[in-house]
């Protein structure tokens, strides 16, 4: 069963490597046959999971490393974690921006409000 889609080539490309493939890329894509386009397809879709497992695996310890240093700036005398977390956006230079501090850090967004 045929499940590419090629009016979807170029987002799951970009979902995949990180970038649209180009006109290269199209021109490839073009002259697959049905069959050859599903592997090429379904090797997307995989690369695109592994992408998707490797950014959490690095969220996790962009947290961890995180969750450390907002712990050593409490040790260092930050009377509480809201404290810390000013701290760290001094030292990022964040403005008090807690997406562009998680942006920094490689935290979710999110995760710093």
């Amino acid at each position: 069963m045929l499940t590419y889609n090629d009016e979807l080539y170029s987002d799951l490309h970009k979902d995949a490597r990180g970038v649209r493939p180009g006109n290269a890329g199209f021109d490839y894509w073009t002259s697959l046959e049905p069959q050859e386009k599903q592997v090429q397809w379904d090797a997307l879709i995989s690369e695109m999971n592994q992408r998707i497992d490797d950014e959490r695996a690095e969220e996790k310890l962009a947290i961890a490393r995180f969750e450390a240093q907002v712990n050593a700036w409490i040790s260092m005398g930050a009377r509480t974690r809201e404290v810390a977390i000013e701290w760290m956006h001094q030292a990022e230079e964040t403005n008090g921006d807690g997406d562009y501090l998680c942006y920094r850090l490689g935290l979710p967004y999110g995760y710093v409000s």
